[in-house]
């Protein structure tokens, strides 16, 4: 099973907390939507997910077209709920409370990655042997690719760039996260902590996971997820 995530939107150069309210750049989603479903569509997922959100829903369209599908939305996929902060700059809201994860109303991190952790391991057992996209957003794809392979360190130091996908992939010992912040376009280089090589990464075990017999071939590797 494939998911692919879009990182973080921004507006003037700052961060926005829930960016879809107050920091989405003109023009940015369907260019990198559409790049994105010339990569992912020819791979023949057997599902397109998407949180949602409009920018996430309009990322994932592409590549549902390009593979002859239907973009089904998700809420275990949808961004992470900022409360009464949404829309406003990260820094202020950081500033007034020495942290986002501090502000009263904010969802728990930990909520967001039991959440969208959990939703992957639905889709993981419906389409066992299979390819699938799901398009969530960065503050909920670092939490799931810190859940899955803790060696990312932070989930906050995790890179997830506008337009980037990852790989995963589901098989009999666990999860292995396979790619982290890859780029449609090929114009920027896989990165990930200290140097280490994306593939052949020891899988981890989560409760309940599905069990795959066979790793999936090559070409259909497991799920991507995508940020925006």
């Amino acid at each position: 099973m494939e998911k692919v995530g879009v990182g973080n939107l921004s507006r003037g150069g700052q961060d926005f907390l829930q960016p879809g309210r107050a920091g989405r750049r003109p023009g940015t989603v369907r260019p990198r939507g559409s790049l994105l479903g010339q990569v992912l569509g020819p791979r023949q997922p057997s599902l397109v997910a998407a949180s949602p959100l409009r920018r996430a829903r309009e990322t994932a369209q592409p590549t549902a077209d390009r593979a002859g599908l239907i973009v089904t939305t998700d809420r275990c996929f949808i961004d992470r709920d900022y409360g009464p902060w949404a829309g406003m700059p990260m820094g202020t809201v950081a500033a007034q409370w020495g942290s986002v994860d501090a502000a009263p109303g904010v969802e728990p991190r930990s909520a967001v990655r039991d959440r969208a952790v959990g939703g992957l391991t639905i889709l993981a057992g419906r389409f066992c042997g299979a390819s699938v996209v799901v398009v969530s957003h960065d503050a909920v794809n670092q939490e799931v690719l810190a859940a899955l392979d803790p060696g990312l360190g932070d989930p906050a130091d995790i890179e997830q760039d506008n337009g980037c996908f990852n790989i995963l992939q589901w098989t009999a010992d666990g999860v292995v996260v396979l790619s982290v912040n890859e780029h449609p376009d090929g114009t920027q280089p896989l990165r990930r902590p200290h140097g280490r090589r994306p593939r052949r990464q020891r899988a981890t075990r989560l409760p309940g996971s599905p069990s795959i017999r066979q790793t999936m071939p090559a070409a259909r590797p497991s799920p991507h997820l995508v940020t925006v």
